[in-house]
């Protein structure tokens, strides 16, 4: 059994964006050590299939920078990623860090609105949009596959946003990824409107090649595919002060399962099958029993059902049923597909395309 995990080394951020799921985390400086990393690394390599340093910018970091290059030497098989707000560019390039480059298989740098003002703006600083467009130029420049990755959130999700930063993804060979907003109680943003979601993702289908929608509702709905929800079952969190969780977004106290300087071990799925009265592994809901796509989607996305409903016993938030909606409307869609990045694949349910 082989993870992919998501691991935030640090909780230092150099952007304050209104939309931020670990921001509470970041008031913490308790960022793990290297040693603590290093071991829990060389303990589990054989039981890792890729990493996505996340959360914080991990850039900033330089026990990010000493992990990257340890397993890039000595575990080469694990691949890794790193999602940045865009600081990677001027982390290799003033410190002339080209070496970091060499050692990251995949890059997703965030942008999510093509505005360049508004952008800064919504991220709270001034260069927040040259130094994703720098990131871009040195991806392109050392060959490494980029995604631009964009939240979807009632500012962000209007068509000629989405069709600006479309072209923009166009013009600099880069993939796009969609991530659905999660509230939380640090956020002071509405999650979308279900109709709003809807006409977005018809609309970008009509405009874009499908690479993965390892989103398992809207997987079933788009491609008639099934996309397993893998969160608890062979992907997992890391949080910046060694914390595992079964999700990205689940990364309240009751979510951690236990800490990595307690030498867990990956070997075997480390999850309780019962987290907080919830069933990790077996959770479709009576609700969906005779719907015709429930083989596929499975309820839909775990982490929506509970950060909506505190229970997985109720289908996905976004699910058409649960909206007086029904599936029709998703369906007849001519869908182009094409290869893409794989290492968010099945880590975390999203939506990766390519112009």
């Amino acid at each position: 059994m082989k993870w992919k995990i998501g691991w935030g080394l640090t909780n230092k951020c150099n952007m304050n964006c209104p939309f931020c799921y670990s921001k509470e985390a970041r008031q913490s400086n308790d960022d793990i050590s290297y040693d603590h990393a290093l071991r829990f690394i060389d303990y589990n390599h054989k039981y890792i299939e890729s990493i996505n340093y996340g959360t914080g910018e991990n850039t900033l970091s330089d026990t990010w920078r000493n992990i990257l290059m340890h397993i890039s030497k000595n575990y080469p098989d694990i691949k890794q990623a790193i999602t940045t707000n865009g600081y990677l560019s001027k982390i290799v390039t003033e410190e002339k860090n080209y070496n970091l480059l060499h050692s990251i298989d995949e890059v997703d740098v965030s942008l999510d609105i093509a505005d360049k003002s508004d952008f800064n703006l919504l991220r709270g600083v001034e260069h927040a949009y040259d130094w994703v467009m720098q990131t871009i130029k040195v991806c392109n420049e050392n060959k490494i596959k980029t995604t631009i990755v964009t939240i979807l959130i009632d500012k962000t999700i209007h068509i000629d946003n989405l069709g600006k930063l479309i072209e923009i993804s166009r013009k600099h060979n880069c993939f796009l990824r969609l991530n659905i907003y999660r509230p939380n109680i640090q956020q002071a943003v509405e999650p979308v409107k279900y109709i709003t979601l809807k006409d977005a993702l018809l609309w970008i289908i009509d405009h874009v090649s499908v690479v993965s929608l390892s989103d398992p509702l809207f997987s079933a709905l788009i491609t008639n595919e099934k996309k397993a929800d893998n969160s608890g079952k062979c992907s997992l969190r890391i949080l910046p002060n060694g914390s595992i969780t079964p999700s990205t977004y689940l990364i309240s106290e009751q979510w951690i399962f236990g800490n990595i300087k307690e030498g867990v071990s990956l070997k075997k799925n480390p999850f309780k099958t019962i987290m907080n009265g919830i069933d990790l592994q077996n959770n479709v809901p009576e609700d969906c029993m005779n719907c015709s796509i429930v083989d596929k989607c499975m309820g839909g996305a775990m982490d929506r059902r509970i950060i909506w409903y505190s229970t997985l016993k109720r289908r996905d938030p976004y699910c058409p049923y649960e909206n007086d909606d029904n599936i029709s409307a998703w369906k007849n869609k001519k869908i182009q597909h094409a290869k893409g990045p794989i290492i968010h694949d099945g880590y975390l349910p999203t939506l990766i395309f390519k112009p």
